[in-house]
């Protein structure tokens, strides 16, 4: 070999190590760069399900005292309402019941009123009220 060979093995292989050490350079920025754009797209992804959390917060119900002394207040009122309508409910269906069954056994009237007048009037020829009151009986 000759000594321009020589020179020429010599920059090979310095032309060889350098290009792998460029190669291993761009690689280590290549990567870097992927995880610059992965980590910005990972924080994009971050703010995007903050914000759509908080909007799904706001549209939740904030639990606050006073909203839990209304709600007891008006689960109070309204059981006590439900009690009044079963309570009203039943003395009803007893009232009725029991109107049913006077009817049936004859104590309660079996028909309409008799008219102050009608049989006295009937009786006496010319229309006139009769001193003789007459019993529905005879």
């Amino acid at each position: 070999m000759t000594k321009l060979d020589m020179e020429n093995a010599e920059h090979l292989a310095k032309a060889e190590h350098f290009a792998k050490e460029a190669g291993k350079q761009l690689a280590i920025e290549a990567v870097e760069v992927g995880r610059k754009r992965i980590r910005r797209r990972a924080q994009r992804r971050g703010r995007k399900l903050e914000r759509s959390l908080e909007k799904a917060a706001k549209r939740l119900p904030v639990d606050t005292p006073v909203d839990k002394r209304r709600r007891r207040r008006t689960a109070g009122r309204t059981a006590w309402l439900v009690r009044l309508v079963l309570a009203s409910a039943v003395v009803a269906a007893i009232y009725f019941a029991w109107r049913a069954r006077n009817r049936r056994d004859g104590t309660a009237e079996a028909g309409p009123a008799p008219d102050a007048f009608g049989a006295a009037v009937e009786a006496s020829e010319d229309g006139e009220h009769t001193s003789t009151v007459t019993s529905p009986e005879g």
